[in-house]
């Protein structure tokens, strides 16, 4: 008989479903953050341990923090990038945020309800999910076929328009990750980058009913299920029409200029000053100061493993600037922002995104008031 809840089926949903990739997934790394890495053992394993936990483990994975990479063999908790190389994806995904910040939806689950509503109405078969806090909802979408990530993308901004509200009274801005986030983020992957992850379902460590499937009960109450199978669909073609119709209308996000422009000058200066420089460069720091105002530093960026420490990041004192990395194997320097942007795995692909990412790290709101 059908079991929903038998770890072996929650395997092999993930298995067929999830991945838009098998040679790359991201885990929560040692040192509590999310890091790239790439299967050592079957990638069935892997998502067993994720599931069933330590009693399925150990699963042998390699991170990608560095280019030769570090073993590690759990416990896990992995999941799926966004795009394929390809530029193709075979699942997406909607996050309706609520962060306890100012930036979060007033209420995720009616925004998802609302989007789900509109995705049936096209035909669509979306399935939520209780995210890995239990406050907030994925929605996820499952294709029939590869499709194109840009043409994806710009489908789900479609459907989950513009005016969905925030805690602070505004609404949020799902093409800037702001309230809601949509994946894939962009329709490629940055060169040497892996895209942008999401955490898969059925993790064994979530709390409650976190990380389940759910369907609105009679009540309003939510019953969780692990669904039997998954729908696959297709986007229509009148659908893909009007979202670039859509998309067009948008327009590229404005440059901020004249005041705001400044007021963003401002933002930079004060959040990295601001801004524990261990939470961007901790992996890469040895703890080393050669001299004031430099802090030794591995390459993150190079093409081999960098035994013999070659980067620096500068700490504002004696006359540096703050937060800037150079690297003396590739005669290369960047800014923090740029540091963020260039480091695979991170899902940072823009400089907007990066600016966001530095803002809740620092605690410095962004001058619009968006973080």
């Amino acid at each position: 008989m059908f079991d929903p809840f038998d770890i072996e089926h929650q395997v092999q949903l993930l298995r067929s479903y999830f991945l838009n990739r098998e040679d790359r997934i991201v885990v929560m790394a040692p040192w509590d953050k999310p890091c790239p890495a790439a299967p050592k053992d079957p990638i069935r394993d892997i998502l067993l341990a994720h599931v069933g936990g330590p009693d399925y483990g150990p699963a042998n994975v390699t991170l990608l923090t560095k280019s030769t990479g570090v073993p590690f063999d759990g416990p896990i908790r992995a999941g799926t990038y966004f795009p394929h190389p390809g530029g193709k994806v075979c699942v997406a995904c909607v996050d309706f945020d609520d962060h306890d910040n100012q930036t979060s939806l007033s209420d995720p689950f009616n925004a998802a309800y609302d989007v789900a509503e509109r995705a049936y109405d096209w035909a669509l078969q979306p399935y939520l999910e209780l995210s890995g806090g239990g406050q907030g909802v994925h929605l996820w979408l499952f294709f029939d076929r590869m499709m194109d990530a840009a043409m994806v993308r710009a489908v789900l901004l479609f459907l989950v328009g513009d005016d969905l509200p925030l805690v602070n009274g505004g609404d949020a801005d799902p093409a800037r990750s702001v309230g809601v986030e949509i994946f894939p983020k962009s329709g490629r992957v940055a060169p040497g980058g892996v895209g942008s992850a999401v955490w898969l379902p059925f993790w064994h460590g979530a709390s409650g009913d976190a990380n389940q499937f759910f369907r609105w009960g009679d009540q309003g109450n939510l019953d969780f299920y692990a669904p039997e199978f998954l729908k696959r669909t297709h986007i229509p073609t009148d659908l893909q029409r009007l979202a670039e119709e859509h998309l067009a209308t948008r327009g590229p996000t404005p440059t901020p200029a004249g005041p705001l422009k400044e007021a963003y000058r401002a933002f930079r200066i004060e959040a990295v000053n601001k801004l524990d420089l261990s939470l961007v460069f901790g992996p890469w720091l040895t703890g080393k100061e050669p001299q004031p105002g430099f802090l030794e530093c591995r390459d993150a960026l190079a093409e081999s493993e960098d035994v013999h420490p070659s980067a620096s990041v500068q700490t504002g004192e004696a006359g540096t600037t703050r937060g800037r990395f150079h690297s003396f194997i590739r005669d290369e320097g960047m800014s923090l922002f740029d540091f963020l942007i260039a480091l695979p795995g991170n899902g940072i692909n823009t400089f907007g995104e990066a600016l966001r990412h530095v803002a809740e790290l620092s605690g410095v709101p962004l001058p619009d008031g968006r973080a």
